[in-house]
């Protein structure tokens, strides 16, 4: 009977997750194109914080309840859920080339490298940690620098814009609330089945805190704007290492296995340098048809090989 519960609420949860992300894209993106801002900078910012907020939040609890080892899976786990899945799925539909600025992928690579330094000796330190907090200030100034923003000259009514914050903040609420229920109720039922809380964290929490970045995914395709499936990805990688980990640096301690680094990390490090390969190939062409379907499901069995390997560890 508790099982049947836990798996309702999740249920619910990833619903709410759904409807939360359709109305969060859809309205991040009008207030953020009333100044101009093109859609891969909203998908790097407003839509990349709001959909690694789940990531955030078990950072925080995982640290108050001396559970190192959650939030790192947890990390890794959905960077490789968000390349392997997310964009793989993704490649289905994009076929056109778009620009994505250098900076933004060459950040995502050192933070990428210099978390897989962090990581090595199973340790993360003070300096570490304040090494990422730099490259978080680096991608932050990189987004900027390298996106011409203008003011709009749309003149709609000051009410329009209240209402369309207000609606905004409620997508991005449904999103955090369906998260916290999909994410809490299938942990619930990872433990009565007696699954280690690294396993936990790169499978189940790591899917389920990657609802947000899938669902805003099909909801922005849905509507062709591809900037942000891409911006969304890049950006909620990126702050998925360079928030989430400083703080369990500064305020935690944890020893991870080796296995962390030879098996979880380089998995991520390998479906990232085949993401930035596919996006700077993008930036000069547009994708056939068939290599386009080929890339998806060669991104998506990566990923189904991943959790047959995990399964192999409980």
């Amino acid at each position: 009977m508790l099982l049947f519960q836990n798996f309702f609420l999740a249920i619910v949860g990833i619903a709410l997750l759904i409807w939360g992300a359709e109305k969060f894209v859809f309205y991040s993106s009008n207030l953020a194109k009333r100044f101009g801002i093109s859609d891969l900078l909203i998908g790097l910012t407003l839509i990349a914080f709001g959909t690694s907020a789940p990531e955030i939040f078990i950072g925080i609890s995982s640290i108050f309840n001396d559970a190192g080892e959650i939030p790192i899976g947890t990390i890794i786990g959905s960077n490789i859920s968000n390349i392997a899945l997310i964009f793989g799925i993704s490649c289905f539909f994009i076929h056109k080339k778009f620009e994505v600025a250098t900076s933004n992928i060459i950040i995502l690579i050192l933070v990428t490298v210099f978390t897989g330094i962090t990581l090595f000796d199973g340790e993360i330190s003070y300096l570490e940690s304040f090494g990422l907090v730099i490259l978080f200030i680096a991608f932050i100034l990189a987004l900027f620098s390298s996106e011409n923003s203008y003011v709009s000259d749309d003149k709609s009514s000051e009410e329009s814009l209240i209402k369309i914050s207000l609606l905004l903040f409620v997508g991005l609420l449904a999103l955090s609330i369906g998260a916290q229920l999909a994410v809490t109720y299938s942990e619930k039922t990872a433990i009565i089945l007696g699954v280690p809380d690294l396993i936990i964290g790169l499978t189940l929490l790591a899917l389920g805190t990657s609802l947000p970045e899938l669902a805003t995914s099909i909801s922005a395709l849905k509507n062709k704007q591809n900037g942000i499936v891409i911006g969304n990805i890049i950006g909620s990688n990126i702050l998925n290492l360079v928030l989430i980990t400083p703080m369990i640096g500064f305020f935690s301690y944890v020893k991870l296995g080796r296995e962390v680094i030879y098996r979880d990390f380089l998995t991520m490090l390998t479906l990232t340098i085949f993401f930035v390969i596919v996006l700077v190939f993008l930036r000069k062409y547009d994708l056939n048809l068939k290599f386009s379907y080929f890339l998806g499901v060669g991104f998506v069995f990566s990923y189904l090989a991943y959790i047959s390997l995990l399964v192999g560890f409980i």
